[in-house]
Parts: C-alpha cells; structure tokens; sequence
C-alpha cells in the first residue's frame, strides 16, 4: 500500500470520527425547560443538528456499514415500541405534543446506539475515537454546571440533581475501565470533576449505580487481583474519592454532612419520603398496566398520565405535605422499567425491557468473554468495557428513575449500547479469524 492510499484511508476514518463527534456535540447545550415547549426552538434546533449528521454518515459510510443482528434488533423493537404506544396514545385522546416529546429520547437511545457500533467497527480502536468519545464525556459533565449558573445560580445548601450532566453514569463507568486498563489524564480530569458534582447533587441512587457497575469486574475479579497494578489503581481511585471528600472538609461546604442526612433521613423522620413517592407513582403504574386486558396487553399510551396512590402516597403526604405530592408526569415515571409496561404493555414494552435486561447480562459478561484476548484487543475491550458499565448503570439507574425522562441520558445509554454491540461483534471476528488461522 503507498503512502497517499494509507493517508486516504486513514483520512477516511477520521472523518467519520469528526461527523460522529459533530452529531453528539450539539446535546451538550441541551436542558429541560420549566414549562412544556419553552425551549423547543432551542431543543429543535438540536434535533436537526443530530438528525443532518446522522444522515451525512448514512450517506457517506453506508456501503461500508456491517450487518449488526443485535443493532437491528434495537432498532426494531424500539420502533415497534413507539410506533404502539404512539398510537394508543392517539387512541386514547392523549394530547400531541407530549407524545412527540417523549418520541424523541428512544429515538436518541436507539439511533446512537446503532451509529455508535458502526462507527465503533469502522474506525477499530482509532484512538481518535477514544478520545472523541471522552472529551464528550466530559463537556457534557461541565456544561450542565454552566448552564444552571448561567439560569438559576448555584445554593451549594441546596443544590441537587439539577447539576448533574447526562453523562454522569458514563463517567462514573470510567472509574472501573480505569481499573483493569490504563489511566490517562483525561480520565483522571472526567472522574475527579463527575465526582465533585456527584458529591454536590446528594443523589443516592448514584451509590447504587456506582455499585451495579462494579459488577462488570465480578466474573473475572480474581484474575484481575492477581494482575499488575490492580491494587494499586484500586488506592488511587480511593485517593480520588478521598481528595475530593477531603475539599470538602477543607473548605467547609458541608456537602459530606448533606449526604450523611440523606442516607439516614429515613431514621431522623420514620420513613424516607422519596423512597415513598417513588413505591406510590410505581402502585398506580402497577394498577392501570392490570386493570384490563387491553392495557395489559397494549399499554396506556406514550403520553400517559401518571400519578401517585395507596398508603405510600399518604404517608408522603404526611410527612413533606399533600401539595409537595401532587405533580403528575406524562409517559416515563420514576421507575424506567414499569414506564415500558405501563406506556406499551406487554405486546411492546416487553420485549424493549427484555431486550435491555439482556444487554446488561451480556455487559455482566463481557470481561469474562474477553479474558483470553491478546494485546491488539485491549483498546476495543477498554471500550466494551466502558459501554458495558453505561448499560448496566443505566439499568440500574431505571429502577429509581425514568432513564426514557431525559434525553441526554437516553443518548449516553444508547452510545453504551453501540459501544458494547460494537464490541462484541469485533471480539467474534477476532475469534473467527484465530479459530480459521488454527484450522
């Protein structure tokens, strides 16, 4: 091969990198608005960023696209899911406009998921496509600190999740990728800064976000004690969480005393309110999806009302007050998982939630699938890695809010699921390919 070919070729797959980038870029200016359609002209525009770049890699790289089952699966098991509640929404008199919006964050989940593993395949372990990836990463993590100084200011005494960036389960994923491959700065830089924030938002469930992704390096955790280093990234991701504790302690922010009343809230009042308005919004979606047969089996619609009922809901009310319980979504609740069943039923929010449990089995699985595999691998399996821990903190995250809600997070659960796909389908032809170099 000359040199002008192999610098087309390479120029070939950068460019396809730069597209890639430029499509997932604009949803770092993303934000939810507080009243419906407020921001559309905003948020559409952003829309069409995504949907133009899409459109430029579909039309440029679609001879050299490779057959995904899984992908296509995604694809079509999401749009079947849209395309029923949709229209029993319509059915069922549901207004348009919060159809549409809640339209949009499977299209993200399931359009990034399928371009991230071709592009995932194409460029086979550019770096420039690691890099891509955690720069994004990272400005999504920082840009949301901006725009809420930018709107409404930050009361460190009160600041929630608000703060956090779409991102936030992507980057806490990076903690474990750090620990089984190498570290760079940049990682150190996306971690120390998620943390922070993480540490401001007093989010609890993140803590058991945190702990599901862990899992990735259980079936093959005494391997890794046994490897190089292991124990030693181990301290140095300790540090980190020490630093940045320690911050706090220093400069008196009061942010560790925060989440020590948000863990043990629940012994200070009786009950944890927010562990109750959760179990009540999930009693009534429980309700509505076995109330009849066709709701069962079609679901409620895309825009379905939900509310909060039975004891649970009395006891909240009890505690924080009736009018601080008296909000009602549209569509995705506070548990992802009983929203799938409760918008489209069994016949297609099953197989959407079946299809994601399974994604995060065969994330579980991945470090096990791939223990044997030799040093040209490593950069793909770091990113099968990091998209296998994005899946499983998604799915965990699902039980205690609606993943679907937000369309950042639907965008960085669909790149986790391209990036695992991706992954997967390399590490088969890799061992195609050994399996006929053997024969």
């Amino acid at each position: 091969m000359t040199s002008s070919s192999y610098s087309r070729r390479n120029g070939r797959k950068i460019t396809i990198i730069y597209i890639y980038f430029l499509m997932l870029a604009p949803f770092v200016f993303d934000f939810r608005s507080e009243g419906a359609g407020a921001a559309a002209a905003i948020q559409g525009t952003i829309l069409s960023f995504y949907c133009f770049f899409i459109a430029t890699i579909f039309y440029l790289y679609r001879s050299r696209f490779s057959v995904l089952p899984s992908a296509r699966m995604l694809i079509f098991v999401s749009a079947c899911f849209l395309i029923e509640s949709a229209f029993v929404g319509f059915f069922r008199g549901q207004a348009l406009y919060p159809i549409f919006v809640n339209v949009i964050p499977i299209f993200l989940y399931a359009s990034s998921a399928y371009v991230t593993a071709q592009v995932f395949i194409l460029k086979a372990g550019e770096p420039a496509f690691t890099s891509a990836l955690k720069w994004l990463c990272l400005l999504f993590v920082v840009s949301r600190v901006l725009i809420v100084l930018s709107t409404s200011g930050v009361d460190l005494t009160s600041i929630r999740y608000q703060i956090l960036g779409s991102s936030t389960i992507a980057a806490l994923g990076l903690i474990f990728v750090a620990l089984v491959s190498r570290i760079t700065k940049l990682d150190i830089a996306i971690i120390l800064a998620n943390l922070s924030l993480v540490l401001l938002s007093v989010t609890r469930t993140l803590i058991v976000v945190g702990a599901a992704q862990s899992l990735i390096l259980a079936p093959t955790l005494i391997a890794h004690i046994r490897s190089k280093g292991f124990l030693r990234r181990i301290f140095a991701a300790c540090l980190m969480l020490v630093a940045v504790i320690g911050t706090d302690f220093l400069l008196g922010t009061g942010q560790s005393q925060r989440w020590l009343e948000r863990l043990f809230v629940a012994s200070d009042v009786g009950m944890d309110p927010t562990r109750l308005t959760r179990v009540a919004e999930v009693d009534f979606m429980r309700q509505e999806f076995g109330s009849s047969f066709s709701q069962t089996v079609f679901g409620n619609g895309l825009a379905a009302e939900t509310s909060l009922i039975g004891p649970s809901a009395v006891l909240a009310a009890m505690i924080v007050g009736s009018e601080n319980i008296q909000g009602h979504g549209f569509g995705f609740g506070h548990h992802n998982h009983w929203s799938l069943l409760f918008i489209g039923g069994l016949l297609a929010g099953g197989p959407l939630l079946i299809l994601q449990f399974f994604h995060a089995f065969k994330a579980l699985t991945f470090q096990w699938d791939t223990r044997t595999n030799k040093v040209q691998f490593r950069k793909i399996k770091e990113l099968g890695t990091w998209g296998g821990t994005i899946v499983i903190g998604t799915v965990a995250y699902g039980f205690y809010a609606g993943s679907f809600g937000d369309r950042g997070t639907s965008l960085w659960y669909g790149i986790g699921s391209g990036l695992l796909i991706g992954a997967q389908t390399l590490h088969s032809r890799h061992k195609l390919k050994a399996r006929q170099y053997i024969d």
